[in-house]
Parts: C-alpha cells; sequence; structure tokens
C-alpha cells in the first residue's frame, strides 16, 4: 500500500508519495503566499485548501496510482 505525505509548512506545501519499501513514487509543491514581519506571519486559508488539492491530485497522477493509498 502506498501513502501520501501532505506537508503544509509556511513556505509551501508539498505531497509525496512513498511504496511500501519506502521508496519515492512522486512529489509536487507549490509556493504559499506569505506576509511576514517582526510580529506575525499572515497567510490565507483558501490558498493552503486549494494548493494542498493541486500538489495531492499533481502527485497522484505522476505516480500513476489511484486507488492505492492507504488511509492513516
Amino acid at each position: 500500500m502506498n501513502v501520501l505525505v501532505l506537508n503544509m509548512g509556511m513556505k509551501s506545501i508539498r505531497s509525496i508519495i512513498f511504496d511500501e519499501n519506502g521508496k519515492k513514487l512522486s512529489s509536487a509543491s507549490r509556493t504559499l503566499t506569505s506576509a511576514i514581519d517582526d510580529i506575525r506571519v499572515e497567510q490565507y486559508p483558501d490558498e493552503w485548501w486549494d494548493k494542498a488539492i493541486e500538489v495531492m491530485r499533481s502527485s497522484i497522477q505522476d505516480a500513476k496510482i489511484f486507488l492505492d493509498i492507504a488511509p492513516v
């Protein structure tokens, strides 16, 4: 069974798919818009959601797997 890892960082969102042996099958990433100053970091929830969907879709398509991802 394959595993999709979604890493939602401060500057980008990444999706990586591994097989059952830990071999990386595919990955995708998108840069996030962040307003950073000395006091705060400002980001946009809708952008996180849209880009999370984009990277997951892209990595699944690149790995040529569609229904073989284990729920965790």
